[in-house]
């Protein structure tokens, strides 16, 4: 099944769709769209200008390629407006394959540096494991978790609230949305056999991780841990989950906005992360089977 994914990888490299932008005619549609949704006036009026503006500079079919270029020229807070314009057109246009392989070019510039395809991030975990196992643990929990560094460095094994869901206790000022890990059982597993009753749910030294990182380097030029997050993001989405599970996953969404999503189901907040628990580890159940196989047959 993972020959499949990456095959999938591969084909999305090799085959980039064209991004259909909106005509001044489909944009009303778009906007009572925006509107019944719940934005607000100014974000409505936001989104629209940033699609105009982009369909103005590339016309209304440019290559995926030439919309993560023109992204990768804006300054950070232009790409963070334009990206979130694109992402509701796409949804609202039906323009899936698009927005699944903008989910993951994004990783160029939302993670500062050089997106990572899910088949570079397997070598980069079996390159670190001949460094240090621990700092291949790290990687492989980034990649599962979605996680921001940050977040990932401050989950106790004691924050274990259900199966594979651990709280985050105290997250900085920069995460503070964010409130939970959601693990698969290898991960677990693996990390369970490397570090036993550590209280960290990671721990490597840190010449370990300069070590690791230019062994990978060596490898794939311009690697960097966070661009782990974006492919996160893209294989949930590749795996069905919605993109609102998918900013709570990742911690860009409160919970008022999981409970909307839910509120139809009412369910309670145990049921809701048993619920996102399920399609995460659906999502990412080929990558698990990787690392049972590649990785903790190893231990």
């Amino acid at each position: 099944m993972l020959d499949a994914l990456l095959r999938g990888d591969l084909a999305r490299k090799a085959s980039r769709p064209v991004i259909r932008l909106p005509a001044p005619e489909e944009l009303r549609g778009f906007r009572a769209w925006l509107v019944s949704s719940g934005k607000s006036e100014r974000t409505v009026a936001e989104r629209i200008k940033y699609l105009e503006k982009i369909a103005e500079e590339l016309g209304l079919a440019p290559s995926a390629d030439a919309v993560l270029e023109f992204l990768a020229g804006r300054s950070p807070h232009e790409r963070d407006h334009f990206r979130k314009a694109l992402r509701l057109w796409l949804k609202y246009s039906g323009q899936r394959e698009a927005l699944e392989l903008l989910s993951g070019g994004w990783a160029k510039t939302e993670a500062g540096g050089t997106g990572v395809s899910l088949e570079e991030a397997l070598e980069a975990i079996r390159i670190a494991w001949g460094v240090d196992p621990r700092y291949a643990l790290y990687l492989a929990l980034l990649l599962i978790t979605g996680l921001r560094p940050v977040e990932l460095r401050s989950v106790k094994r004691s924050g274990q609230i259900l199966p594979l869901v651990f709280a985050i206790e105290k997250p900085s000022t920069t995460t503070k949305r964010h409130s939970y890990a959601f693990l698969t059982p290898t991960a677990l597993g693996l990390r369970d056999k490397l570090l036993g009753r550590y209280e960290k749910l990671v721990f490597w030294r840190r010449e370990v991780e300069y070590e690791a990182l230019k062994a990978i380097r060596e490898r794939l030029p311009g690697f960097r841990p966070y661009a782990l997050r974006a492919l996160n993001a893209e294989l949930l989405l590749r795996g069905g989950v919605p993109e609102a599970i998918i900013d709570y996953i990742q911690g860009r969404a409160p919970e008022t906005v999981l409970r909307k999503h839910y509120l139809h189901k009412q369910m309670t907040r145990q049921e809701m992360l048993l619920d996102i628990l399920g399609q995460h580890n659906k999502a990412l159940r080929d990558v698990d089977e990787w690392l049972r196989g590649e990785i903790l047959s190893r231990v």
